[in-house]
């Protein structure tokens, strides 16, 4: 049976199930009225049964005929399952090339720079806020590649260390805010809070006694100061935050962690579990399964916690400056990184 589930339509589809379903004024003033006789007709929940596996199936497949088939979800919103972010609160934030930030609210809420509400998007009854970066790890893996010496090579070689690990080490004795370093991680352009695909990166600041170091802090403090003005976007429309649980590759570093805290003045939380999305949909195939009765029973059950990471007080002061230079440095460059964007096509 071809059906949709609710996660990708309330997020991609503008499907709202307390106003009954898709918005079809809106397809019809769009002119993709008739689009409703190509769409699946049923819309399941996450983990809501939808039949089993099929004899033709299970000859072809060798899994055993009648196997519960569930509905499932976007990645990153399977993620939020596995890191057990499913209560108004607690942001899921999850990590690599980019990132992603998604939360609960109970409200339904619409505010500049932050994505949704999505109605019923991952639990039933409960809205769903998303923002994001875009360049984040991949900045990281960009200074690595493209601008590390021999030295510090051979030194990673000899210790027996990953070079990030030493890299790590070089930050953690630089002091917060890199001495005057701010980074503007815009490096493909800002997705959230300013939605702006002309912004560039910047590194601003540097002066003669800034070393490798100094430049790999900073770069890991820019990507924070920019969830730090997510976060505030987000609590100015109405969705706040107590505790940030995160998973991927940034959860790696200790530093990078504890920044998060610094910066954001928010506890971070680590879960066991990093491969985030694959526990998401185990713990909604349990829910299938008839194993747990919904999947923030199961989540609770399943979602076991590694540490907890608390913000050092006096760093998140010293933070606050460095986020608003970052924001000034956003708004004063916006125009001109947009005419030279405009310069370098034409």
């Amino acid at each position: 049976e071809v059906t949709a589930n609710i996660c990708t339509v309330s997020i991609r589809w503008f499907y709202n199930q307390k106003e009954g379903g898709f918005p079809v004024s809106l397809y019809e003033k769009i002119g993709l009225g008739d689009i409703f006789d190509k769409l699946p007709k049923r819309v399941v929940n996450l983990g809501e049964v939808i039949g089993g596996v099929s004899a033709k199936v299970a000859a072809l497949t060798g899994l055993r005929e009648g196997i519960p088939v569930a509905g499932g979800g976007a990645d990153a919103y399977m993620g939020v399952i596995g890191v057990n972010a499913l209560k108004p609160g607690k942001l899921a934030l999850i990590t690599g090339s980019s990132q992603l930030h998604i939360g609960m609210t109970e409200t339904e809420l619409h505010a500049p720079g932050i994505f949704g509400t999505f109605p019923s998007a991952i639990v039933p009854g409960m809205e769903v806020v998303e923002a994001g970066q875009i360049s984040t790890g991949s900045i990281i893996k960009w200074f690595v590649t493209n601008f590390l010496n021999a030295d510090l090579k051979k030194e990673a070689e000899e210790r027996g260390i990953h070079i990030y690990r030493l890299l790590d080490e070089k930050a953690a004795k630089v002091p917060p805010g890199s001495e005057g370093l701010v980074v503007l991680e815009h490096w493909q352009g800002n997705r959230t809070p300013w939605v702006d695909a002309n912004s560039r990166g910047v590194i601003r600041g540097l002066t003669l006694k800034h070393t490798t170091g100094h430049l790999f802090r900073a770069i890991m403090e820019g990507v924070v100061y920019g969830t730090a003005i997510i976060l505030k976007r987000m609590e100015e429309g109405g969705v706040y935050i107590d505790e940030i649980i995160t998973c991927g590759g940034a959860t790696k570093s200790d530093l990078w962690m504890q920044i998060h805290a610094d910066v954001t003045g928010k506890r971070i939380t680590i879960p066991v579990e990093q491969q985030a999305v694959s526990l998401g949909s185990a713990i909604a195939a349990t829910v299938a399964a008839g194993i747990h009765p919904d999947l923030g029973n199961a989540a609770e059950k399943m979602v076991r916690i590694k540490k907890v990471i608390e913000p050092i007080a006096e760093n998140h002061e010293l933070y606050k400056e460095y986020v608003r230079q970052y924001e000034s440095t956003y708004e004063h460059l916006k125009e001109d990184s947009k005419r030279l964007v405009q310069t370098l096509e034409s």
